[in-house]
């Protein structure tokens, strides 16, 4: 019995070792496959209708070019490696391409058949579809602070800052930058009133090669600073409560207010005339209610240089809302004026008119 088992022993070995070399015999028969050291440390960075692709030079000799394919191998370029060295070991080459998605093929070889193991890569390229889709960073809001023009940014992701030029003081051209992350930009040499565009920056990918900028510009323009009243008179009033003077409009103080007379009743208009006791060029009036109510419903704005020829500057409507506190008139040209008149129409809450500050923007005269 024990002879027995130690011949199917045997055959069961014979056969086992002729099967392994069964499935060895085509690899033998071949030849073993020798490679060539393959590139360290690929990386491949996106850009504007390119890519940079960079590597460690490995330090096998017969590493001497590097194959970089792409497009399922339709397209491809062969380096020498040493020829695109760039520093110590590191080469690097640009390829230029079309808008999309690659997948990228590396290897080395030594010019004579032997070659390294590949190394696959995949990028996204930017291009036009991506730049038509860009917008620009808004501006929350421009203020003037003792000469200082003062820009707040809205806070946008994905933006690498913006690029403005403006007219300074002294008629130059000024290319300012505004960095990554800058929410309030101040500026020292603007002009009031002048014009500004600024165009915002973006990387689609933080390591991207290349900055793109929204596709269109946007023109603002500073403003003017608020034009001081603390010489300002009254001239007349027809209708005024005691207390509640008319000069309570330009105190700066929002909770005082001027208020029209309670007792009697007077028909309206209500009409204030203000002299400003010089000739400023205006922009802006800005007029507003007093806290929590909403008397003022249509009101007149006229100017005069002389007290007897009078323009209409603007006119403004207020709805009977109290959380609406504030409403602006601006002209296109600066409209020069010492003497201003309001002229309230009509009132939301019967014949009760409050107004809490009357402001004007421009420049002031001498």
């Amino acid at each position: 019995m024990k002879k027995i088992i130690l011949i199917i022993v045997a055959l069961v070995t014979i056969y086992s070792c002729e099967d392994q070399n069964y499935l060895h015999e085509k690899y033998l028969a071949d030849g073993e496959n020798i490679y060539i050291g393959k590139n360290d440390s690929v990386k491949v960075f996106t850009g504007k209708n390119r890519v940079k692709i960079t590597w460690l030079l490995n330090s096998d000799p017969k590493a001497k070019y590097c194959n970089i394919s792409w497009n399922n191998g339709k397209e491809s370029i062969q380096l020498e490696n040493e020829l695109v060295k760039t520093e110590e070991d590191t080469c690097e080459t640009i390829i230029e391409l079309q808008e999309g998605r690659y997948i990228f093929e590396l290897f080395n070889s030594d010019g004579s058949g032997l070659k390294s193991l590949k190394t696959i890569k995949s990028i996204k390229v930017y291009g036009e579809k991506y730049v038509t889709e860009l917008q620009n960073q808004k501006v929350q809001s421009i203020t003037i602070e003792n000469d200082t023009v003062h820009i707040h940014w809205r806070v946008m992701e994905g933006s690498e800052g913006v690029e403005m030029t403006y007219t300074n003081k002294d008629g130059e051209v000024v290319n300012h930058s505004v960095p990554k992350g800058e929410n309030e930009t101040l500026l020292g040499d603007f002009v009031q009133g002048g014009e500004f565009t600024y165009v915002t920056k973006f990387k689609p990918e933080p390591t991207s090669i290349d900055v793109f900028q929204a596709p269109q510009s946007v023109t603002a323009k500073f403003p003017y600073k608020t034009i001081d009243r603390s010489s300002w008179t009254i001239l007349s009033v027809n209708s005024v409560a005691g207390g509640y003077e008319a000069n309570k409009m330009f105190d700066n103080d929002f909770n005082s207010f001027y208020h029209s007379s309670w007792d009697p009743f007077y028909d309206m208009p209500y009409v204030i005339d203000i002299d400003m006791q010089k000739v400023n060029k205006l922009f802006m009036i800005d007029l507003w209610q007093r806290s929590g109510y909403s008397d003022m419903a249509d009101v007149t704005i006229k100017t005069s240089e002389d007290n007897i020829t009078w323009e209409t500057f603007g006119a403004l409507l207020f709805p009977n809302n109290s959380q609406i506190r504030h409403k602006s008139v601006e002209v296109e040209d600066l409209v020069d004026a010492r003497y201003l008149r309001i002229i309230f129409e009509n009132s939301n809450r019967s014949n009760n008119i409050g107004c809490a500050e009357f402001i004007i923007n421009g420049l002031e005269g001498k």
